[in-house]
C-alpha cells in the first residue's frame, strides 16, 4: 500500500531525477566491477530501468486520464440530475402521484 502510494504520488521526473542519482552515486562507488560487467548485461539493466521509467509514466497517465474521464461523467451525471428535477418540479401534484405510482408498491 505505501508503494503504491509512492508510485502514484510521486511525480515521473522526481522518480527520474532520483533514479539519475542513484545510478551516478552507483557508477561512483562501484566503477570498478560495473567496467567488469559484460556489455550485454550493461545495456540490459538501462533497458530495464528505461522500461520501468515508461511504466511509471504510463500509469501517471492512465490515472490522470482516469480522473478527466471521472469528472466528465460526473458532470453529465449532475446535468442529467438537474434536468430531472426541473421536470419533476414543474409537474402538478396530480401528475406527479401518477409518476410516483409506477415506482411504489401496495
Amino acid at each position: 500500500m505505501i508503494l503504491n502510494w509512492l508510485l502514484n504520488s510521486v511525480p515521473v521526473s522526481a522518480w527520474v531525477i532520483l533514479i539519475t542519482f542513484g545510478v551516478a552515486a552507483l557508477f561512483y562507488f562501484f566503477s570498478p566491477f560495473i567496467s567488469a560487467l559484460p556489455n550485454w548485461l550493461k545495456i540490459s539493466i538501462v533497458f530495464i530501468a528505461s522500461v520501468g521509467i515508461a511504466l511509471l509514466a504510463g500509469r501517471k497517465k492512465g490515472r490522470d486520464d482516469a480522473k478527466v474521464e471521472q469528472a466528465a461523467l460526473a458532470a453529465k451525471a449532475e446535468q442529467i440530475r438537474k434536468q430531472i428535477d426541473d421536470s419533476v418540479s414543474k409537474l402538478s401534484d396530480s401528475d406527479l402521484d401518477r409518476r410516483l405510482d409506477g415506482w411504489m408498491r401496495d
